[in-house]
Formats: C-alpha cells, sequence, structure tokens
C-alpha cells in the first residue's frame, strides 16, 4: 500500500485538467556520450588490439572504394606473378565495407581477450600469420581446383583463428549469438559465424574464411 503524506505528494493536474506526463527515463550515458566511451574502449585496449583497431578503420575507409579494394584484394581471376604482393595487402580492405565493419567489431571482442591472456606479440604472430597463409592457401585453392569464388580479403581470417585459439581455454564456455536470446559453446562458434558469413556477405566459397578456421585449429595439433 502507497502512503500519501499529503496532497502535494500526488501529481497535480494541469491548467487543461489533464495530469502531467510521467517523467522521463534518463538515457544509458554510453548513449549520452558516445565519443567519450568509444574513446574509452580505446584506451583500455592493449597495444596490438589498439594498433590493429586504428588500421582497420583505415581499411574501412579505403574498402568504399570498389577500385581500391580490387587492387588491395586478391582476386584469383587477377592472381599472376607480378600480384605477389595482394598476399601482403588483402589484408588491409574487403569488397565490402559492411563486412570489414562487422570484422572489426567481432576482432575487437576477441582479440582484447586472447591478448590479455597470451600478449601483444602473440597476437601480432596469429594475426600476420593468418592473413598472409590463409590468402596463400585461398589462392592455390582458386587456382588449381577452379572453385568460384570471388575477391577475398580483409580480417575475417584472423578473426577466425583468433577465435579458435582464444576458446582453447574454455570450450565450453557459453557465448551469445549476437543480440539473440540463444548460447552456444564457444568452440563452436567460429564455425557458425563463418556459416553466416557464407550466407550474407561471401561471393562463391569465402575459401580465406574456410583457410583462417583451418589454421586456427591446425594450432592445436
Amino acid at each position: 500500500m502507497v502512503q500519501v503524506r499529503s496532497l502535494r505528494d500526488l501529481p497535480q493536474p494541469s491548467d487543461d485538467g489533464q495530469r502531467p506526463p510521467p517523467p522521463q527515463q534518463p538515457l544509458p550515458p554510453a548513449l549520452l556520450n558516445p565519443v567519450e566511451t568509444l574513446s574509452g574502449f580505446y584506451n583500455a585496449c592493449p597495444l596490438a588490439t589498439r594498433t590493429l583497431l586504428v588500421v582497420g578503420c583505415v581499411g574501412l575507409v579505403l574498402s568504399i572504394s570498389s577500385s581500391v579494394a580490387s587492387m588491395l584484394a586478391i582476386c584469383p581471376n587477377r592472381f599472376n606473378a607480378f600480384s605477389v604482393y595482394r598476399l601482403f595487402t588483402s589484408w588491409l580492405v574487403d569488397t565490402s565495407a559492411l563486412s570489414f565493419a562487422f570484422a572489426l567489431c567481432s576482432f575487437s571482442s576477441s582479440s582484447v581477450t586472447l591478448e590479455g591472456k597470451r600478449g601483444s606479440v602473440f597476437l601480432f604472430l596469429v594475426f600476420f600469420v593468418s592473413c598472409f597463409v590463409s590468402g596463400a592457401l585461398a589462392s592455390m585453392l582458386a587456382v588449381l581446383l577452379q572453385v568460384p569464388t570471388g575477391c577475398m580479403g580483409g580480417y575475417w581470417p584472423a578473426v577466425f583463428s583468433i577465435m579458435i585459439i582464444d576458446a582453447e581455454d574454455a570450450p565450453d564456455a557459453p557465448r551469445r549469438v549476437f543480440c539473440f536470446p540463444a548460447e552456444i559453446p564457444a568452440r563452436w562458434y567460429p564455425w557458425l559465424l563463418a556459416l553466416i558469413f557464407q550466407l550474407l556477405f561471401a561471393r562463391g566459397i569465402a575459401l580465406n574464411i574456410i583457410a583462417g578456421l583451418v589454421i586456427g585449429t591446425a594450432r592445436k595439433f
């Protein structure tokens, strides 16, 4: 039972006889000042994650231009002896800026935990080895087996390798599937995410994503 000490505790009607609207709830601090929230997250990131996020933001801008993306990404139909440089530049761009943005979000959540456990040098090593080796494997498979695939690049191969390695410590830990009210074991999350990527973003078979999964899994052996 709500006790009212005096009539002043009751909402007073307005001049037209209607009660005033209820007070609005304040917005969360993250929505009130998003710049400060992003700045706090950036400053809290370890060295390797922070560096790769900055480079990734530059790559996101470059990915908006389809001509720049096609010049730096790995394209099997254009791959020859003079385009070996693409193995070293493909991670800088993606053929879809939206795909690159999702990759950066996934990278920021997984790399922070892995770098905290294994160190910055380990994260740098996993990232660049995954990008280079996945690009080389995907190019060989596409050329030798004539697998239908589009231009490949971006952070996704490294993201999947990092996710698999990060899940080694707690493979059965529950992980939420995006914003859906469903959880799956951490060991299966990279494979489900790869399937979603294949259905939504890939043009043909995403060989570089498959190579990234294989690299992360092969580390166990």
